[in-house]
């Protein structure tokens, strides 16, 4: 999921960001309201222990810490490290486990205790505390009514461990555990695509995160975060004055063991009417959504004066060298491509983008018109740049993605380009699309070329279906299917989905035999994943001369299938072999030969989100290196916290991308994520051969589910209202 958080312009002559792993020894200060913190960690390949400073997430003696920022020198206390982010790990060693219990950050749990506890049960004494906690009575002088206490304690500190880390890694810090849980709810939300939620389930959700029933404290908390600007309510006026201060319940009734919430307020001052339906949004969610609406609309109404009948005798020179004949929605697509400011060129497989992008891309040209091509993801540029011949790239390369979510081209560094064509648009997220309008220069031309009917952005947003639904946009939606394509089962079953009707599901051919471009094959639970393993390892290769390493790609909705399916395939197709170099990683080793994917943004490498690669060499201190096509990158040991296995890949990690055969699997036990743009764009992944490996009834539940989870978001209001971005809070 591009890193979906809000990104600063303009370029930086700041360093970049380090990366540091260790231990903390002792924690120096801590400031509760604003989470600044000053310890000391030991670093790994440092011989004495570090000064760091930063907002971290009440972190504790013992904790192992992952930081990333830089290094500073002050005039007094000499270098120091100031941390932008905190990730935080279990304990690495007994007595860090030790340090780690008995810091007093439960209440009552201190040293005696905590080394009866690690004595006892090892290193497995916070699996014990988090999913075991009844064991606690087996340590001698534990009975059952300090058992009891302890498990409530370590609950209760768990929780609020949870969401302060939550909301650390997002770069929020949380004064108290109340204004943690309502910010951590919205943050989820984000991370789910909204950008934002109505008052009413905002609340809602913050009771589940703080496993609170006390809807007036949340409410309240609530007021106190809009009051303070940490979200903003666009469309709340503020209530009536009321002659007095009205007390409110104190957010330590959220904690009233540990005592470590402070009140929200003692009073409230004149609080903003919010009914259940009123938008709340975190500031740089509202401020990027009506930053990307004006520039839409700016573009939007941008026009150039072109001769049309010259285009046409182009056009018509164009397609009797190709062979070809532009139907008539082509056609106007290309004399909108050439005269509007901004355009979205839409439509299913089959419709005829692709030709028409290169007609209207010739004619650009052919106009003296500079034209650079981009695309969200490695694999839908390097297709795009094969069919219209000329060099595409990522967004972030194009843009200059730097850390921090900046990017060299801005408002003051804009693109040098008179035209520039943006492919599987579906797939920009709220940032992003924002970032690119940020980048065009005052008379640039944009392009949107996307297919509306599949799934949105991993981030938040659903940017290019919010600006095809507003109806403000100068829009050709491609509806004619050629006859060539109207052969393929595979398109044919695609408009099958967007009726909302269940696919044909065919059986396949004999075995031996070429299996028909669209199958299907029956399977339920666990034997699934053999059957995905037969046709990727077996069928399909001997069927059609595929390659199973590079030609063909499994698919399934959730993350915990895609780990099962990994497993599975990794074995049959790298297994553990002396010969064949692996270093740990998590549940499954990588190995030279695997197949994996970046799964975020890593700018001092220059990898993106999304990119597909082979892993090429192992070295002897764990580091890897990753062969993406057009470079190679090498990864420290350190940096491989975002790579994962590629064997298979959920059905949105798929997006932007296609191979020649695509292996879906969906079961009944999927059904909370099975919807008809997830099934739509899985299947239209595959360009030669699709097998359809599942249920009936789950591919029929999954055509006729519009949506699995509807997305908040303001850009068709804002598109349709022009707004002018203000909103309440203080």
């Amino acid at each position: 999921m591009t890193s979906s958080h809000p990104r600063a312009t303009g370029g930086s002559s700041s360093p970049p960001p380090e990366t540091l792993e260790g231990e903390i020894i002792r924690v120096t200060f801590y400031n509760p309201q604003t989470g600044h913190t000053i310890a000391a960690v030991q670093v790994k390949g440092h011989p004495a222990p570090i000064t760091v400073l930063g907002k971290l997430p009440d972190v504790q003696p013992g904790e192992g810490v992952r930081l990333e920022g830089t290094w500073t020198v002050h005039p007094v206390y000499g270098r120091q490290f100031a941390a932008s982010r905190c990730a935080t790990g279990r304990p690495g060693t007994a007595e860090a486990m030790r340090r780690y219990l008995g810091s007093g950050m439960v209440p009552g749990l201190g040293l005696v205790l905590a080394e009866r506890l690690v004595n006892h049960f090892g290193a497995s004494v916070l699996d014990v505390l988090d999913h075991e906690p009844g064991r606690v009575a087996e340590v001698p002088g534990i009975g059952a009514k300090r058992t009891a206490w302890l498990r409530e304690a370590w609950a209760e500190h768990r929780a609020l461990r949870d969401i302060i880390q939550f909301l650390s890694e997002h770069g929020i810090g949380a004064a108290t555990r109340l204004h943690a849980g309502v910010e951590a709810a919205l943050l989820r939300a984000t991370a789910d695509g909204h950008t934002y939620l109505p008052h009413g389930l905002l609340v809602e959700e913050a009771q589940q995160v703080l496993s609170l029933d006390a809807r007036d404290t949340i409410e309240a908390a609530v007021q106190q975060l809009l009051i303070a600007g940490r979200m903003l309510a666009p469309q709340a006026s503020p209530a009536a004055v009321r002659a007095a201060p009205v007390a409110v319940p104190p957010a330590t009734a959220a904690t009233p063991r540990s005592g470590r919430a402070v009140r929200v307020f003692a009073a409230a001052p004149p609080a903003l009417a919010l009914d259940q339906t009123s938008p709340l949004y975190l500031p740089a969610y509202w401020r990027t959504e009506v930053s990307l609406a004006a520039r839409l609309r700016a573009v939007a109404a941008r026009t150039l004066s072109v001769d049309r009948e010259r285009v046409r005798a182009w056009l018509a020179r164009w397609c009797a060298r190709e062979g070809l004949a532009l139907a008539a929605e082509q056609e106007q697509a290309v004399l909108q491509g050439v005269t509007c400011g901004l355009l979205v060129l839409t439509g299913g497989p089959g419709s005829g983008k692709t030709t028409t992008l290169r007609a209207l891309v010739g004619v650009l040209r052919a106009t003296r018109r500079s034209v650079r091509l981009a695309a969200p993801t490695g694999k839908a540029a390097k297709r795009m740049a094969e069919v219209i011949g000329l060099e595409a790239q990522t967004l972030h390369r194009l843009l200059g993605a730097q850390p921090g979510n900046r990017f060299a081209h801005d408002e003051t560094n804009p693109l040098p380009a008179d035209v520039l064509v943006v492919d599987e648009a579906s797939m920009l997220d709220l940032f992003l699309a924002d970032a690119t309008l940020r980048a065009l220069g005052p008379q640039t031309q944009l392009i949107l070329v996307g297919d509306g009917d599949q799934l949105p952005s991993v981030g938040p947003g659903q940017v290019l279906r919010d600006m095809l639904a507003s109806g403000q946009i100068p829009t050709v939606q491609l509806t004619h299917i050629f006859r060539q394509a109207q052969e393929s089962s595979i398109i044919q079953n695609a408009a099958h989905i967007r009726s909302g009707e269940p696919p044909i599901l065919v059986p396949p051919s004999p075995r031996g035999s070429v299996p028909g471009d669209c199958v299907f094959v029956p399977a339920r639970g666990a034997n699934a994943v053999e059957v995905v393993a037969r046709w990727v390892v077996d069928e399909l290769p001997q069927r059609l001369r595929l390659d199973p390493c590079t030609d063909i790609q499994v698919l399934a909705p959730l993350t915990r299938s895609v780990a099962a399916l990994n497993e599975r395939l990794q074995a049959r197709l790298n297994p553990r072999r002396p010969s064949v170099p692996e270093r740990p990683h998590g549940a499954l080793a990588l190995r030279v030969g695997d197949r994996v994917i970046q799964t975020a943004n890593e700018y001092r490498l220059q990898v993106f989100n999304g990119e597909t690669g082979q892993v090429v060499s192992i070295d002897a201190g764990g580091g890897i290196t990753v062969d993406y096509g057009d470079r190679r990158v090498a990864y420290g040991a350190g940096d491989l916290y975002h790579l994962d296995h590629a064997y298979a890949l959920t059905v949105h990690r798929a997006q932007g991308s296609e191979w020649p055969a695509v292996v879906v699997v969906l079961t009944q036990a999927d059904a909370p994520l099975l919807s008809r743009p997830l099934l739509y764009t899985a299947l239209t992944r595959a360009k030669r051969c699709a097998v359809l490996v599942g249920e009936p009834q789950a591919y029929a539940r999954a055509a006729a589910e519009a949506e699995s989870t509807a997305r908040y978001t303001g850009l068709v209001e804002l598109l349709t209202a022009g707004e002018s971005g203000e909103a309440h809070g203080r």
